[in-house]
């Protein structure tokens, strides 16, 4: 689980690049991107399962960052299939609350 995790790091920090480049059609929400990892570590298949951001270009680019994806090979060899949740907020600018409030 920890080389899924450290593999996927870098979708996750893409990903908010996806949706800052995604434009006005995108909408906060989740997606959450099946992926099989084969046993040379590379991801051979990626899709999203569930979307309700509603925007095409900022799944497209997730989609291509998550075929990019490199792992250790799986050990024992064979095929791993994963399940990534990704969680989008837009910032509208609103002041923070909670917290951060001083």
């Amino acid at each position: 689980i920890s080389a899924l995790l450290a593999g996927a790091g870098p979708l996750r920090e893409a990903a908010r690049d996806c949706l800052a480049s995604a434009g006005p059609t995108a909408h906060s929400g989740s997606m959450t991107v099946l992926f099989r990892v084969n046993a040379r570590g590379r991801v051979e298949a990626a899709c999203v399962n569930a979307d309700d951001t509603g925007s095409d270009p900022l799944r497209a680019c997730v989609l291509e960052h998550a075929r990019a994806m490199r792992f250790p090979p799986p050990s024992p060899v064979g095929v791993v299939q994963a399940a990534l949740p990704l969680i989008f907020q837009i910032d509208h600018g609103a002041p923070m609350h909670g917290l951060c409030t001083p």
